[in-house]
């Protein structure tokens, strides 16, 4: 794994832990990826199980695919990924919608759709909240710079949206849409009423400086972000 950044848990004994946030680069990594993804949708009823036990989809498939990869203790904790391929899935496969002033002001180039972003907690070890998530969002502002991305689409979950707002994380809920999402594989994440599904965008430069805001707090839980070259 290309090592992003990590984070340093420091427990106060002399002794620490930490979380790597990285660009799989093996098979092995990929593998780990997929079957995290594919454990954590099954857990919650999104998907139905298969004989491989991973998630993959045809976007895992193209060149212009980019992912971070979470790991604490040699264990898969978390991972999202970035598409490039236009039109983006969420106007390709899953909404009806008017694009926001925001995404026609640039180049669809430099457009990019953040999916698949889970952060799994490890049993055996309590860590302050949202932490993986936060550590995930830091690397994807990293990745983005490799992946020449600066503004783009997701859809979340309504439990996530809330996440964002309770952390300040600055995304924008598209309010005029229509869900078309017809495949029969993600049926069960996309039609749930108790926990829908929401169009959102983003820019770089607002999850960016909604991150520093957040990094300063994660500082007063005795935790140190580390970010290395990309």
């Amino acid at each position: 794994m290309k090592i992003l950044q990590r984070i340093e848990i420091n427990n106060g004994n002399d002794s620490s832990r930490s979380i790597l946030f990285g660009i799989p680069d093996s098979a092995n990594e990929m593998k780990e990826m997929f079957r995290l993804r594919y454990d954590s949708y099954l857990e919650n009823g999104y998907i139905e199980s298969n004989e491989a036990k991973l998630d993959q989809d045809k976007y895992d498939n193209l060149p212009d695919t980019y992912y971070v990869l979470a790991k604490m203790e040699g264990q898969a904790v978390g991972t999202a990924r970035i598409i490039k391929q236009h039109p983006l899935p969420t106007i390709r496969d899953c909404f009806e919608l008017d694009e926001p002033q925001v995404m026609r002001e640039t180049s669809p180039t430099t457009h990019g759709e953040i999916s698949r972003l889970i952060a799994r907690y490890p049993y055996n070890y309590k860590l302050p909240p949202h932490t993986i998530l936060v550590g995930l969002l830091d690397a994807l502002d990293l990745l983005a710079e490799i992946a020449n991305v600066d503004r783009g689409y997701c859809f979340v979950k309504k439990t996530l949206f809330q996440k964002f707002n309770n952390l300040n994380i600055k995304v924008h809920l598209i309010e005029n849409y229509k869900l078309k999402y017809s495949d029969s594989y993600l049926h069960n994440y996309f039609y749930n009423s108790a926990n829908p599904v929401y169009p959102i965008y983003y820019t770089k430069e607002e999850i960016r400086n909604s991150l520093k805001d957040i990094n300063q707090r994660i500082k007063q839980h005795g935790l140190d972000l580390i970010q290395y070259d990309t």
